[in-house]
């Protein structure tokens, strides 16, 4: 049997069909050198059995694949059934792979090759590809560096963070700084993103890899955000700045300008979001915003009743929509005879002068 350097964590909920295309993915990998961790906190039995089977199938078609199913509780919620997976992590490095993402056959080999390459880095990423069907994959890529500090630290973790598929690490890297916080719903691996490269830091690893290329395809759902989710990521976005800043300033990461232009930042992105969320969902009550933000929400509601009005009007003028068609067709057909005919009349007007 093959080492066991990589750990792949695949936390699952249901959707069995998207979860048999994750699995499919990881089969096709040129390496061997990895362990899969199923860990499922699926609801339904039959879902849980579903993803038994196809894990007992693909084990008993390729002998070579080391596939462990953890099942504890129904609805552990992201970060608690991601944790579970990672403590029972036996490889040198890990990844999490979402169970509706897709990874290219050669990935999970370019990330071992680059951590045995650069021993001095702790974590990689790829950039994603985005699909809703099928991913379209460059492998033809290299491992570049890049300056933590400069790229996350110095204000863009207020803003954004890698995705979890998009990202690879030394099990040393877990075992210091724990897994995902499970009291956020949302903004769980956001967080333990921020753990992570603030560990690098200020452990003097001040660099890290990023891999060129599309090696991980993330896939792309409508409605993958429901309007109570879209409150809740304004809330745990709201506590995961503070307890942020708090740090920062303990440990005097940034100036004072640099930090405030940081916070601003973050409540732009914030607002701004929540917001779009309102204008794309609207279902639910805006908190009180501050005033640079009121002027947007009064046109987001204006945009809104607009649309709303004239979907209503679509639906009160469809019958007779359909009564007008019915009588343009055969008046369209009359029309086109007529210029027929009036076409041949001048035609032999025509000849008659030539005469």
């Amino acid at each position: 049997m093959h080492e066991i350097k990589m750990s792949v964590i695949v936390p699952t909920h249901g959707r069995v069909d998207l979860f048999k295309e994750t699995l499919a993915s990881l089969i096709k990998q040129t390496s061997k050198e990895f362990e899969v961790i199923v860990t499922d906190d699926s609801d339904k039995l039959e879902d849980q059995n579903a993803i038994k089977r196809l894990i007992d199938a693909a084990t008993a078609e390729n002998h070579y694949l080391r596939i462990k199913y953890i099942f504890t509780k129904s609805n552990l919620l992201q970060a608690k059934n991601t944790n579970q997976g990672l403590e029972n992590a036996t490889g040198k490095y890990l990844r999490i792979l979402h169970s509706d993402d897709l990874i290219a056959p050669e990935c999970i080999e370019k990330e071992i090759e680059a951590f045995e390459t650069h021993p001095e880095c702790y974590f990689l990423n790829h950039s994603a590809v985005k699909f809703t069907t099928k991913p379209e994959f460059y492998s033809n890529c290299e491992v570049k560096k890049f300056n933590i500090f400069n790229c996350w630290i110095s204000g863009a973790i207020f803003t954004g963070c890698l995705l979890p598929t998009t990202l690879a690490f030394r099990k040393e890297v877990y075992n210091s700084i724990g897994g995902m916080k499970e009291d956020y719903k949302f903004l769980c691996d956001w967080e333990f993103f921020s753990r992570l490269i603030l560990n690098e830091y200020f452990s003097g690893r001040n660099e890290a890899m990023y891999i060129t290329g599309q090696l991980v395809g993330w896939r792309q759902h409508e409605n993958s955000i429901t309007s109570t989710m879209a409150l809740t990521h304004f809330e745990e976005h709201k506590d995961f700045i503070e307890n942020l800043v708090a740090k920062y300033k303990s440990y005097k990461i940034l100036s004072q300008k640099d930090l405030k232009n940081a916070i601003n930042a973050a409540v732009d992105y914030r607002y701004n979001r929540l917001l779009n969320d309102y204008k794309k969902y609207g279902n639910f009550v805006l908190p009180k915003l501050p005033i640079k933000f009121l002027k947007r929400s009064k046109y987001e509601k204006m945009t809104k009743q607009f649309y709303k009005l004239k979907k209503h009007l679509a639906i009160f003028f469809k019958p007779f929509k359909a009564i007008l068609d019915w009588l343009i067709q055969p008046l369209s057909i009359v029309f086109y005879f007529l210029s027929f005919v009036l076409s041949i009349f001048k035609l032999l007007a025509s000849k008659e002068e030539i005469k």
